[in-house]
């Protein structure tokens, strides 16, 4: 039990509280009722072209990709994801999508949602599972 313990201890010790708690994307306005997802500080990215198709790659350092993003417009959202949203924000004009791929091989949907004078930014898996990340009031 002991050695257990301490096994877990050391992994805990060892494991960064960026990875854990932390998303790699952030929203920002840039004109009245825009959203931009831009990039947390401790992650960096590059642009990849396959077979014409732009991708970026993010990353904390060269050993520790986090994943692959490409921007999408709202019409490219699956329709589960569109009803969700629609669902959850009624009366709301969905911007900003974006796909990512995390390291793990996960999908997931990024979208700035714009309702009732808030730019809300979304993270929902493939599953409709939706999770709030930020909200910016508009003035």
């Amino acid at each position: 039990m002991m050695v257990i313990t301490g096994c877990l201890a050391a992994s805990y010790t060892r494991a960064n509280p960026d990875t854990l708690i932390r998303e790699p994307f952030m929203i920002k306005t840039a004109a009245h009722g825009e959203v931009l997802w831009a990039l947390h500080q401790s992650y960096h990215h590059t642009q990849l072209q396959y077979k014409g198709s732009c991708m970026e790659a993010y990353y904390r350092d060269p050993e520790h990709l986090a994943g692959f993003g490409k921007k999408l417009s709202a019409i490219d959202l699956p329709a589960a994801i569109v009803k969700k949203i629609n669902r959850r924000f009624q009366q709301c004009n969905i911007t900003s999508v974006m796909l990512f791929i995390d390291a793990k091989g996960r999908i997931w949907y990024y979208a700035g949602v714009l309702h009732a004078n808030e730019l809300i930014g979304v993270k929902i898996s493939t599953g409709c599972r939706m999770n709030i990340l930020q909200k910016i009031t508009l003035n």
